[in-house]
């Protein structure tokens, strides 16, 4: 199995998004950023779309591991 750059790039992209989609939120707990209901529904749609591009280099790098035996 050879893991490709842009593997590597996708899932190191989506786990920054979830840290930073995280870090937001916890920040706007500990009132260092302003409670804000767009602040909150953009660290929300961070937090999501770096979720789904983590499953998705996961779930690439996972098929490509196994290879099709035929």
């Amino acid at each position: 199995m050879r893991v490709s750059s842009a593997d590597k790039l996708e899932l190191v992209a989506g786990v920054a998004l979830l840290i930073i989609g995280w870090m937001v939120s916890l920040l706007m707990v500990t009132y260092v950023l302003p409670r804000n209901i767009i602040l909150s529904m953009i660290s929300y749609a961070i937090t999501l779309f770096g979720l789904f591009l983590t499953l998705y280099a996961l779930a690439s790098l996972l098929v490509k591991g196994r290879g099709v035996k035929r």
